[in-house]
């Protein structure tokens, strides 16, 4: 159910060549063009939902399996929030849940069954099948799929894609020997500009990992924070 995703992200594109540009300042599009540049623009949407995602596999589920429960949960202490990893904006299709039935026979390994998911609360972890197990049959469900630590939305990752993909583009752009002719006082094999931006260390690659970082450990931050005036000294006041 596709209203039912925390993710607003799509197969859409959430950063466009145009802003990528304008970030940059490479407008001509004889330096990059604009396929070329949305081809960037997806390695970079696709490598941080890699860096921000947990992927497991066959992860027991919380819920009781008696025939009527349809209701299963994550677990407490891993990520709680699935991921719309295929960007379908429907996790629902985007997750397996398999049903493992235990046999009787000594030595014989258990048995997994795919479960049909009919919808699940992407935000709280919680997954609603289609229909209920037996417990005749299964002593398990469990999950595969993506998680995450907490819900994100295009405002989060449109900044750490931009400033990737403003990377990326600078890369290409921007090796020893060529002219961006977006601005051709810069570049050359002897650029001191080009050393610095060029690297892993260069300022979009700094502002995509502060931006990341952010991304994958979201903390409230202290709107202000009192500080000691010059001169103040560090011992508490006496009252008069």
């Amino acid at each position: 159910m596709a209203g039912e995703s925390v993710q607003t992200v799509t197969r859409t594109r959430i950063v466009t060549a145009a802003e990528v540009r304008v970030l940059t300042g490479y407008t001509k599009t004889a330096d990059l063009n604009d396929p070329d540049m949305e081809s960037l623009l997806d390695i970079a949407h696709t490598s941080i939902l890699h860096e921000v995602a947990e992927r497991v596999h066959g992860l027991p589920l919380v819920g009781f399996i008696d025939g009527q429960n349809t209701r299963f949960m994550l677990p407490p202490g891993r990520g709680s929030v699935v991921l719309d990893h295929t960007l379908n904006a429907d996790e629902a299709n985007d997750i397996k849940v398999f049903l493992r039935s235990r046999s009787t026979t000594a030595g014989v390994p258990p048995t997994w069954t795919l479960a049909t998911v009919a919808s699940i609360d992407a935000l709280h972890g919680v997954i609603t099948l289609d229909a209920a197990p037996s417990a005749a049959t299964y002593d398990q469900a469990e999950f595969t799929g993506h998680l995450i630590s907490a819900s994100l939305d295009r405002d989060h990752l449109a900044l750490p894609i931009l400033y990737l993909a403003a990377h990326l583009t600078d890369r290409r752009i921007r090796h020893p020997g060529t002219t961006p002719l977006s601005n051709p006082n810069i570049g050359g094999r002897k650029d001191p500009v080009l050393t610095k931006m060029s690297g892993a260390g260069s300022a979009y690659y700094d502002l995509y990992r502060q931006e990341l970082a952010r991304v994958k450990s979201p903390r409230p931050r202290a709107a202000s924070r009192r500080t000691a005036l010059r001169g103040e000294r560090d011992e508490p006041r006496t009252q008069p």
